[in-house]
């Protein structure tokens, strides 16, 4: 965090583009601050710059920010060196099913809506 405070965390799903994670002890953190995200791989940890986007009970998704080619070597080799987590999880989920999706981007709407006119 920009006071120098560090919130343990685990990582839920992530790409090149953010996270999501789940924090140890939940605590509120405000959409639009700008955070480090600490990426471990064998051993050794690289920081990414992030900013929080939302904050919902203990799950926090952030947007990372620009990155030098290291930090943006380091994220890329962070995500493929998983492939066998996506294997074992391929065809896992639940299927879509049409009307269960429409009715979630409904209420995601319903959700948007209802904060710009509160």
């Amino acid at each position: 965090l920009p006071d120098g405070s560090v919130l343990p965390s685990r990582s839920l799903n992530f790409s090149t583009g953010g996270m999501a994670i789940r924090l140890a002890q939940p605590q509120p953190i405000e959409p639009g601050l700008p955070v480090q995200i600490g990426l471990s791989h064998r051993g050794v940890e690289q920081t990414l710059p992030a900013v929080v986007r939302q904050d919902r009970d203990g799950q926090v998704s952030v947007q990372f920010t620009a990155m030098s080619m290291e930090q943006e070597r380091w994220l890329v080799a962070s995500t493929f060196a998983r492939a066998d987590i996506w294997l074992s999880q391929w065809g896992q989920h639940d299927r879509d099913a049409f009307w269960r999706s429409l009715g979630q981007v409904l209420a995601a709407s319903a959700r948007g809506f209802g904060r710009l006119g509160g």
